[in-house]
């Protein structure tokens, strides 16, 4: 027994000089806004993942932790993001940022695809430190560490480009979120020829993704995002025999809702330009009124739209204009896509499928089968009928 104590007191210094030499796990504290469910649950969920791993230590206490993991929600219109900003209280540096930018909150996309991609930033961000520069940190205070790669001296100097944005900018960049001061700019800096890419958003405008080219000197740019479009018309054939429809579109809730109204007619048509017709007294009038959404927001350049409306058909007659027999009111559905055009955000392309259910007693018993036949309308009940084949739309939508 006295042989084994001697052992023990023997290779314990040998034990504790090993141990000065071993990483030196960093200790990391979550600080997060009060009063913002989605950040907490991302927070609460960080600190439970932190805790399983043998690199870093989670603190209670912010003041005494070396690093800090800060998690936010931002509002711009109708989106949100969750950010998640890591910084080295070492350095003072930033040493990784990254948001969750959505429209409908996604508990499991946000678990199970934003979070590890969080952890893995944490986890290469923050290593267990060297015991000598462990040992320095304690002594002296992170001013005596440096854990970024020093810049060589003579070598290129960074420069300022200050951008003149909207009211409440934010830019979300690789390296962080940036907001508007006070004074309507955003300052950012980095080496000349830098290409820093960027999405920028802000409340009442299309956001925006693209690069920023930084110049050989300072310099300041005007920083333009598009307003949302609050009205647009619309200019649509529908097969060669109705030729064109012109309608008008009031957007709602930053052009993911709008109304619309348009009126259609067969008078001008190409068939009536091929066949030279000119008897208007066969003509009609067909106002369209509905309400409809968008899938994608304005910045996507093709968008899935669909839309309901109610409509009805005035002929025109010998003794003036009367509702028609043949569609006396009917129920539109319209589903289709809105086109970026040659670049253009305010001039796009549409085309769209509306299939109708209208009411007539034209096609009922003993007209149903005199007019049999392709393009006949499906009989539902009663008077109530179904376009299906044919109603195909094509043209184009100018914001205003």
């Amino acid at each position: 027994m006295t042989e084994r104590l001697l052992l023990l007191l023997c290779l314990f210094p040998l034990f504790l000089w090993s141990q000065e030499d071993s990483p030196v796990q960093r200790s990391i504290a979550v600080v997060t806004e009060e009063g913002h469910p989605q950040s907490m649950l991302l927070a609460e969920n960080l600190e439970a993942e932190i805790l399983n791993l043998d690199t870093l230590d989670l603190a209670s206490d912010p003041e005494a932790s070396d690093a800090l993991i800060y998690v936010g929600r931002l509002e711009f219109g109708s989106r949100s993001s969750l950010w998640v900003r890591g910084l080295d209280r070492y350095t003072d540096q930033e040493v990784f940022t990254d948001t969750y930018i959505f429209q409908d909150f996604d508990l499991e996309e946000l678990l199970t695809d934003f979070l590890p991609r969080v952890l893995s930033a944490v986890e290469k961000g923050f290593p267990p430190l060297a015991a000598e520069a462990a040992r320095a940190a304690a002594a002296g205070g992170k001013a005596d560490i440096i854990f970024s790669r020093p810049k060589a001296e003579g070598g290129p100097v960074p420069v300022a480009l200050k951008l003149k944005v909207p009211p409440e900018t934010i830019l979300v960049l690789d390296k962080g979120i940036r907001k508007n001061e006070q004074n309507g700019f955003i300052e950012l800096r980095a080496l000349p020829g830098s290409i820093l890419p960027y999405r920028a958003e802000a409340p009442g405008y299309v956001p925006a993704e693209g690069e920023l080219l930084f110049g050989e000197k300072d310099e300041t740019r005007s920083f333009d995002l598009v307003p949302y479009a609050e009205w647009a018309v619309e200019l649509k054939a529908r097969l060669w025999e109705f030729g064109a429809a012109a309608g008008v579109i009031r957007f709602l809730l930053d052009e993911e809702i709008y109304l619309y109204a348009s009126l259609e007619q067969n008078i001008l048509s190409l068939k009536n330009l091929f066949t030279l017709w000119t008897d208007t007294s066969r003509g009609f009038l067909q106002p369209v009124a509905g309400i409809g959404g968008y899938g994608l927001g304005p910045e996507y350049p093709v968008r899935p739209y669909m839309g309901f409306g109610v409509l009805t058909r005035l002929v025109f007659g010998d003794e003036g204009m009367y509702l028609s027999k043949t569609l006396t009111a009917g129920i539109d559905m319209s589903m289709g896509l809105d086109m970026a055009l040659f670049r253009r955000e305010d001039l796009r392309l549409v085309l769209d499928y509306t299939p109708r259910f209208f009411y007539s007693s034209f096609y009922d018993h003993p007209f149903k089968e005199y007019h049999a036949g392709k393009g006949q309308p499906l009989h539902l009940e009663g008077h109530w009928h179904l376009q299906w084949s044919g109603p195909v739309n094509l043209g184009i939508r100018w914001k205003l």
